[in-house]
C-alpha cells in the first residue's frame, strides 16, 4: 500500500493479528482504504473484504470473527458497520443522521461504546436588507454536512445536498419553497457560485 490509516488500528482478541486500513490515492484523487490484517507470524498483508473505505475508526471485539468499522458512508456520515473477519461480509450497523466517532468494545465482545454526534444544517437568509435578521429558508435539515450556497442573479438561492449518494446542486426560492435538484450524475458536486 501507498500509506496506512493512522487512526484505525486495532489487536486481534488472541494478539496474533492487527487490522488496519491501508491506502492507496484512486484515479479521481482521494484516499480510499481497504481492510486488512497482518498476522505476526506471516506478516504478509490479508485483504478483508473487498469494500473500499473513508476510515474513522475500527474495532476487534472477542470471540473475533467480526470487526467494526467506523467509516464514512456514502452520504457524507461516519456510520458504524460490521466486518466478517472470515468472508468480508458488510452488515451497517447504524443508519442515520448522526456520525459516530472512535469504536470500543468490552473485552468479551458483548456491548460497544462510541460517541455520537448530531448535527443539523439549515439554511438561513437575511431579508429586506436587515442583516441582523435571519430567517430559516430551508424547511428541513439538509442531509448533508458539507453544504455551500449562492444567490442567482434573479433572487433565487442555489445550494449543494446530497442526495442519491452524492452532493448535488439544487435550487429553491428565497423563501425556501419548491426546492429542485439541476445536477444528478454519480459525481459529487460543490461550491456553486
Amino acid at each position: 500500500p501507498q500509506f496506512f490509516d493512522e487512526e484505525s488500528l486495532a489487536w486481534s482478541p488472541d494478539g496474533r493479528s492487527i487490522a488496519c486500513f491501508s491506502g492507496e490515492v484512486t484515479t479521481d484523487g482521494n484516499s480510499r482504504f481497504r481492510l486488512v490484517e497482518f498476522n505476526l507470524r506471516h506478516p504478509a498483508e490479508q485483504i478483508i473484504g473487498s469494500e473500499q473505505w473513508t476510515p474513522r475508526g475500527l474495532v476487534w471485539p472477542a470471540p473475533g470473527n467480526v470487526l467494526i468499522v467506523t467509516a464514512v458512508s456514502a452520504n457524507g456520515l461516519r456510520q458504524l458497520w460490521m466486518v466478517r473477519h472470515d468472508t468480508g461480509e458488510v452488515s451497517r450497523l447504524t443508519n442515520d443522521l448522526s456520525n459516530y466517532g472512535h469504536v470500543s468494545a468490552t473485552s468479551d465482545g458483548k456491548s460497544l461504546i462510541t460517541v455520537q454526534s448530531e448535527s443539523a444544517l439549515t439554511i438561513w437568509a437575511a431579508t429586506s436588507n436587515d442583516n441582523l435578521r435571519f430567517n430559516q429558508v430551508s424547511p428541513t435539515p439538509l442531509a448533508s454536512l458539507r453544504s455551500s450556497v449562492a444567490w442567482t442573479p434573479d433572487g433565487k438561492i442555489i445550494y449543494t445536498d446530497s442526495g442519491g449518494g452524492f452532493w448535488n446542486i439544487w435550487r429553491m426560492d428565497a423563501d425556501g419553497a419548491n426546492p429542485q435538484r439541476l445536477t444528478s450524475s454519480p459525481v459529487d458536486k460543490d461550491e456553486p457560485s
